[in-house]
């Protein structure tokens, strides 16, 4: 997934996040989709429940 999807995120050390994310149709060529989100440290729970949620429903080939 390097070239298909990628997840910036960035702290400010008092609790502010910005998440800088693109995403690819096809690696190299094709549509590409870049949007921001801003998020504090309270939503990080719920974050990271969704994210164990996303990585559950895609599992890697040959993987655990």
């Amino acid at each position: 997934m390097e070239h298909w999807l990628r997840v910036d995120i960035q702290g400010d050390g008092r609790g502010h996040f910005l998440d800088q994310c693109e995403a690819r149709d096809q690696p190299g060529t094709g549509n590409t989709l870049r949007f921001e989100l801003t998020f504090d440290q309270t939503e990080l729970p719920p974050v990271l429940e969704a994210v164990d949620e996303v990585v559950g429903a895609f599992p890697v080939k040959g993987g655990p």
